[in-house]
């Protein structure tokens, strides 16, 4: 796999440009360093912006990443040309399209543009400006490359009033693309945003742009860029089974898998973990958009978004036992039994909904449904997305009616031939640990509580005072690079605090066996 780097504030941007490189050779990786970003500025001659932001974000790229001169990375730059208000000259809004949506509203456009014949053509346009590695600037003379995509089409007739597409937030109701008009759809008059994904690709004028790439990259000897992804981890008979824990809310899952974290030390991995890191990346830390209607989207349109990514990262685990809880869909469970390089033991948990119910208003979670309307309401989410098929499905169950200990017992029972113990052995020095390992430990002694950076910073030096002391601001670089599985998020007072979940708990107790 080839990386290119991305420097964008945009997250909708980058989950845009990702959706299409997904199956290629090529993989886009966020800014890597927190505070690399380029002062972009508002300029309207689009060789000069483009000129003038490459150079600053390479000056910031050089000095924030090691061996940058043999790396790609890409800015991006959106512009809209309105016919009625441009001329040879101007462009209008142009490049400065960001402000001109916050200042104008579509009644101001509608009426402008009836003065002007009606005339509701218009152009959107993307640039990709990818940044050369040092063996291809002297192969083309030239430091970067910029690749165009431009689609024609039309301003909509009249104000669309829909929500952002849970998926693919590209699709929204607050950029340009609420009114663009793709040219075939100007009778229906309907926006690109609330087209399905495969007809608003068709018109995608940035998908353009990275087709261009693409078609650059594929023609040049790229292999000294390459990394290997690939887990070198080969399986044996000795292994034991991986355990897919399925069923509704509440009937037993998590449950389960903690004992057998407990006794058994197995790795416990929470899928909604995953499908919560793809929402996060997708809308941000305060998004407009439900975890619950972007799961149920997702799995309708890309059945298998967690499922690889808990493929990737139980790969990389090697032969230690992992239990998984969280799936919702057969395609989900049949993608990892095809992709999981250990056997497989899937097992269905049945329980009765009024036993489930009672359960969930004694865990009284921030997610719990303490009516049963709701309840019912959530449960019928969780059977539309797949939960009904699993049922009928998957042959192994477990009923879980009675007590903790009659539960235990009976999976103790029906796959203790399966179930195999973790050595307890340390799995790192402590002067091996990275910062993400000190974030880890030192919040697996907090379960349950939300922390600041500047918190976690303090509980890192009070538990490990014999080292060095951790950066408040590097905590915080370090949740600003990326999103992670191991945490949940709550935002207090427009602050972000973090606390570690079941899959980040699992990694801890990985970290250290005791």
């Amino acid at each position: 796999m080839i990386e290119i780097v991305f420097i964008s504030s945009s997250r909708t941007k980058f989950a845009h440009i990702e959706y299409f490189l997904e199956g290629s050779k090529y993989y886009i990786a966020p800014q890597k360093n927190y505070g690399i970003g380029y002062n972009e500025p508002r300029i309207y001659d689009r060789n000069q912006l483009l000129k003038e932001s490459y150079v600053d974000a390479k000056k910031r790229f050089e000095k924030s990443v090691g061996n940058a001169e043999n790396k790609f990375f890409i800015l991006e730059d959106t512009s809209v040309i309105i016919d009625a208000l441009s001329d040879e000259k101007n462009e209008i809004p142009g490049l400065d399209i960001k402000y001109w949506m916050k200042e104008h509203t579509f009644d101001d456009i509608d009426k402008l543009l009836k003065v002007h014949n009606n005339n509701r053509k218009c152009i959107v346009r993307s640039d990709i400006l990818l940044h050369l590695p040092y063996k291809l600037q002297k192969k083309y003379n030239q430091e970067y490359i910029i690749f165009t995509g431009m689609e024609e089409g039309f301003i909509c007739k009249q104000e669309k009033y829909f929500d952002i597409n849970p998926l693919y937030p590209w699709l929204d109701n607050k950029t340009f693309n609420k009114w663009f008009v793709p040219i075939d759809y100007e009778k229906q008059d309907i926006s690109i945003s609330q087209l399905e994904i495969e007809n608003a690709t068709r018109y995608d004028f940035r998908c353009q742009a990275i087709n261009q790439m693409i078609d650059f990259l594929n023609k040049e000897d790229l292999t000294e860029f390459n990394k290997d992804r690939k887990v070198s981890y080969i399986p044996t008979l000795f292994d034991a089974s991986t355990f897919l824990l399925l069923g509704s809310t509440c009937a037993g899952k998590s449950t389960l898998a903690d004992y057998m974290a407990k006794k058994y030390k197995y790795y416990h991995i929470e899928a909604s973990d995953f499908m919560y890191l793809e929402y996060y990346r997708r809308h941000g830390v305060n998004p407009n958009v439900s975890i619950g209607d972007f799961a149920q989207k997702a799995l309708e349109d890309n059945p298998t978004i967690v499922a690889k990514q808990v493929v990737e990262f139980c790969n990389k685990l090697g032969s230690i036992p992992i239990v998984i809880s969280g799936f919702r869909t057969l395609k989900e469970v049949k993608y990892f039994q095809n992709h999981h390089l250990k056997n497989i033991k899937s097992v269905y948990i049945d329980t009765e909904r009024d036993i489930r119910y009672e359960r969930c208003k004694k865990r009284n979670r921030s997610d719990a449904a303490l009516t049963i309307d709701k309840f019912k309401k959530k449960d019928a989410q969780q059977y539309a997305m797949g939960v009904t098929v699993l049922e009928k499905e998957i042959k192994d169950k477990l009923y879980n009616n009675g007590t903790f200990e009659e539960y235990y017992e009976i999976f103790e029972m029906s796959f203790n031939d399966l179930v195999k113990s973790y050595p307890n052995e340390k799995i790192k020095s402590i002067y091996e640990m990275r910062l993400e390992d000190f974030i880890l430990i030192a919040l697996s002694d907090n379960v349950g509580k939300f922390y600041t950076t500047t918190e976690i910073a303090k509980l890192i030096n009070k538990k490990f005072s014999y080292m060095k002391p951790k950066s408040k601001n590097n905590v915080s670089r370090y949740f600003n690079q990326f999103f992670h599985p191991y945490y949940d998020i709550l935002i207090d007072k427009d602050i972000n605090k973090y606390a570690i979940n079941t899959t980040g708990l699992s990694q801890s107790r990985h970290l250290f066996k005791k």
